[in-house]
């Protein structure tokens, strides 16, 4: 999908005269990297939310253990 967002800018880049097709590529990936930042942190986030409470339980579970 990001690769034929590439290809769509470039191509309308190339019928116009005043913005030059890297200047379309840079915008592009520069949105590409943000969004894949977005995304990654995301799963960052959701990742801590997911271990959280293993760890919470298994912490309790060895408090038990210890009594």
């Amino acid at each position: 999908m990001f690769y034929m967002l590439c290809a769509f800018g470039i191509a309308d880049a190339r019928s116009r005269s005043d913005v030059s097709s890297q200047d379309v590529i840079v915008t592009f990936y520069r949105a590409g990297f943000a969004i894949s930042a977005q995304v990654l942190q995301l799963k960052v986030r959701a990742n801590q939310e997911i271990r959280k409470p293993i760890i919470e339980h298994s912490a309790r579970t060895m408090a038990l253990h210890r009594r």
